[in-house]
C-alpha cells in the first residue's frame, strides 16, 4: 500500500470511494477475511479506507488511554519507592528558596519536575500512589497526543489511523508503563518531548509548502480539509512553550531540543521554497525563546557537567548503547517487529515527505550520538531511561509502516496482535519483578524488632532520604547514625562517586561508628551501592571489630536488607 503524500497534494481517486454498487463485504477484503463487519471500531481502525467519524475517531482515543491508565495503576502502590523516588519527595519539600537556590548546586535536575510535585503533595499529600499519580497522568495525557496527532496533521485517514495505531502499541510498551509510574520526571519529559515534535513537525510542513499546513491528500480534497486554517501559529507557540518546559524537565533535554532544532534547520536549508534565510530565522526564533526562558539554569547546569566530567558512577559498555532502541520498542521480545514496522514507515515516509523524514532522522540520533561521544571519550553518562523521550517517535514511525506497508486483510491484525502481545508479555515480565530496592521492607524490618538502646547505622547519606521517608510509619525506630553526615552533605574533603550531596568512605568515618557504638548495644547497618561508596567496607569492618553478627547477608540477600551486629 502507498503512502499518502504528506506535503503535495494528490488527485481524488473517486472510484475508491464509491460505495453504492456493491454490498461493503464484497469491496473490501477485510471483512471476508474476519476483521469486523463494516462499521464496527476493530474494521474502522484496520481497515476503512475512509476518514474516521468523528465519534468513531474519539471514542477510540479516550478507550484508549483509559486502558492505559489501567494499565500503569496495576503496581502503583504495591513497589515501594526508589531511591530516586524519594529523592523527589525531599527536593519537593524544600522551601521555594531552597529548592530553586539551593538544590540546583548538588542536583543534578533541574528544579521544574520538584516545583510541580510540591504544589501536587499539597494537594493530595506524599503517599506512594499520590505520588506516581502524577506521572501516570503525564504518560497518559502523551498517549492521547499521539492518538490524535495524525488529526492533528491532517494527513489524511492513514496517518490518523497511525497515530491510534501508535497510541495503541504506547499503551502496552513497557518502558512507558515502567517511567509513568515512578515518581521523576521521566513522564514529564516525555510528554513536552512528544509536544515539541509534533509542532516542528507542523512548522516544517507548513514552511516547505507554498500552501497551508493542512494535508490534501484525495479525501482531504472532497472533505475540504484543506481549507481549514492552518496550525502554524499555535504549533510555533506550542514549539516556543514545549521547548522551553522539555530544557526544565532534565539535565540532559539540551540535547533532545538541539536534535530538534537541527532537524528543523537542516530539513529547512535543504527543502524551503522562497527565501531559506527567513524560513530559518523563522524556525529558529522558538529556540531563541526558549533557550532565554531556560537560561537561568545554565549555570547550575555547567556545575553539574564538570562534576559529570570529574567523577560519575556509569560504567562504560558498548552493550548498553542498544538498549536505549530496546527501551523505545517497549523491551527485547517486540524489538525486532517494532523495528521491522518503524523502517517500514521511514521508508515510506522518505519516499512521500523527505524534509519530515529527515528531520525525524536528526533528532532521533544526533542526542544519541552525542551522548554516546561523550560516554567514550570524555565520562560514561549513557543510562537507558534517557532516552525514554524517543518512545513517540519511534511508535509513531512503527505505526506508519503499519498502516502504509501491511495490506488491509487478516495479515494486517495478525501483526497488530503479535506486537501486542509481545509487548504485553515484556511489560507482564516487569509486574512480575521483584523490586531491586525495598527501603519500605527495610524500615519494616528494623522497626518490628527493634528493642530500646538500638542504633541504625546508614551508608552512604542519601539512604537518610528513602529511610526517613518510611520512618513515618512506624511509631519507634533506633537512632540514625547517617555515615558520613546527613544529607545533603556538600563540600567535604573527599571524593563524591555519583552526586555532589552524597560524599564517599574514608577512613576517618570509622571514628564516628567507634563513637556512636559506644552508647549502643546492638547495631543494625543499611547500605547501598557499597562497593561505589565503601569499596574497601571501611563501615562494615569496623562494626565487625566491635560487635558480633547476627543477621547478616549472604550471596542471594537483597543489598538494603538490613543486618544486625549486638
Amino acid at each position: 500500500m502507498e503512502p499518502q503524500p504528506l506535503t503535495t497534494p494528490r488527485g481524488p481517486d473517486l472510484s475508491s470511494r464509491s460505495t453504492d454498487s456493491a454490498p461493503a463485504s464484497a469491496q473490501d477484503p477485510s471483512v471476508s477475511a474476519g476483521l469486523g463487519r463494516p462499521g464496527s471500531f476493530i474494521h474502522e481502525l484496520l481497515c476503512g479506507p475512509t476518514p474516521l467519524s468523528a465519534r468513531t475517531f474519539w471514542s477510540l482515543a479516550i478507550l484508549i488511554s483509559l486502558i492505559a491508565f489501567g494499565l500503569r495503576l496495576i503496581t502503583l502502590h504495591s513497589r515501594p519507592l526508589e531511591l530516586d523516588e524519594t529523592y523527589s519527595v525531599w527536593f519537593a519539600s524544600r522551601p521555594w528558596h531552597e529548592l530553586w537556590h539551593v538544590v540546583p548546586l548538588y542536583e543534578t535536575h533541574p528544579p521544574m519536575y520538584y516545583s510541580i510535585l510540591k504544589i501536587w503533595m499539597g494537594w493530595f499529600g506524599e503517599t506512594e500512589v499520590a505520588l506516581r499519580i502524577l506521572s501516570v497522568l503525564a504518560g497518559v495525557a502523551t498517549i492521547l497526543l499521539v492518538a490524535v496527532s495524525g488529526k492533528l496533521l491532517r494527513a489524511g485517514p492513514q496517518v490518523e489511523r497511525a497515530g491510534l495505531i501508535a497510541s495503541i502499541f504506547l499503551s502496552v510498551n513497557k518502558g512507558n508503563v515502567l517511567y509513568t509510574e515512578l515518581a521523576r520526571p521521566y513522564a514529564i519529559e516525555t510528554l513536552t518531548t512528544a509536544i515539541a515534535i509534533l509542532c516542528s513537525v507542523i512548522v516544517l510542513r507548513h514552511l516547505i509548502s507554498r500552501q497551508p499546513a493542512a494535508i490534501a491528500d484525495s479525501t482531504a480534497l472532497k472533505t475540504g480539509a484543506a481549507n481549514k486554517p492552518a496550525l502554524f501559529r499555535p504549533a510555533m507557540i506550542g514549539l516556543t512553550l514545549s521547548a522551553s518546559l522539555t530544557l526544565w524537565s532534565h539535565n540532559t533535554a539540551v540535547l533532545v531540543v538541539f536534535g530538534i532544532g537541527l532537524g528543523l534547520l537542516v530539513s529547512v536549508v535543504f527543502w524551503t521554497p522562497g527565501n531559506r534565510l527567513r524560513s530559518a530565522l523563522t524556525i529558529a526564533a522558538p529556540f531563541v525563546i526558549a533557550l532565554a526562558l531556560w537560561s537561568p539554569y545554565v549555570s547550575f547546569l555547567l556545575l553539574a557537567t564538570k562534576h559529570v566530567q570529574s567523577a560519575f558512577w556509569v560504567k562504560f559498555s558498548w552493550f548498553e548503547f542498544s538498549t536505549a532502541w530496546s527501551l523505545a520498542a517497549g523491551g527485547k521480545l517486540p524489538m525486532v517487529p517494532v523495528f521491522v514496522l518503524c523502517a517500514a514507515g521511514y521508508i515510506g515516509l522518505w519516499r512521500s515527505c523527505r524534509p519530515v523524514a529527515v528531520h525525524l532522522a536528526i533528532l532521533l540520533l544526533v542526542p544519541f550520538l552525542i551522548t554516546l561521544a561523550f560516554s567514550y571519550f570524555i565520562r560514561p553518562v549513557f543510562i537507558d531511561r534517557l532516552f525514554e523521550w524517543m518512545v513517540t517517535p519511534i511508535l509513531f514511525l512503527a505505526a506508519l509502516g503499519f498502516v502504509w506497508a501491511m495490506p488491509r486483510n487478516l495479515s494486517r491484525a495478525a501483526v497488530l496482535v503479535a506486537v501486542l502481545l509481545l509487548a504485553g508479555a515484556q511489560t507482564m515480565m516487569f509486574y512480575l519483578t521483584k523490586p531491586q530496592e525495598d527501603f519500605r521492607a527495610s524500615v519494616a524490618e528494623v522497626a518490628n524488632h527493634y528493642q530500646s538502646g538500638d542504633l541504625l547505622v546508614l551508608v552512604p547519606n542519601d539512604t537518610q532520604v528513602a529511610v526517613q521517608y518510611y520512618a513515618k510509619n512506624f511509631a519507634k525506630l533506633p537512632d540514625l547514625l547517617v555515615v558520613p553526615s546527613p544529607f545533603p552533605a556538600t563540600d567535604m574533603d573527599r571524593p563524591y562517586p555519583s552526586n555532589l550531596a552524597a560524599p564517599g568512605i574514608v577512613p576517618a568515618d570509622r571514628d564516628l561508628v567507634k563513637q556512636a557504638l559506644a552508647t549502643h548495644h546492638r547495631v543494625w547497618l543499611i547500605q547501598r551501592g557499597a562497593d561505589l561508596y565503601d569499596p574497601d567496607s571501611l563501615i562494615r569492618n569496623e562494626i565487625l571489630s566491635l560487635r558480633k553478627p547476627v543477621q547478616v547477608h549472604d550471596d542471594h540477600t537483597p543489598e538494603l536488607w538490613p543486618e544486625l551486629f549486638e
